[in-house]
């Protein structure tokens, strides 16, 4: 299957608000961690963020 995730999140404020604590898993939190997980399992993934210029 082809997988398009929009965003990668930001890892420093799963941190900070402690996602790993409140929600368990593991890190990269975020569209970061759900491409991973989508490639991991065999997946085609393609990862942007519309906000990678800034």
């Amino acid at each position: 299957m082809r997988v398009a995730v929009l965003g990668f999140g930001n890892q420093e404020l799963y941190e900070k608000i402690g996602v790993e604590e409140r929600c368990g898993g593991e890190p990269p939190f975020g569209g970061a961690g759900m491409a991973l997980d989508f490639a991991r399992a065999g997946h085609e993934v393609v990862l942007s963020d519309p906000f990678l210029d800034e």
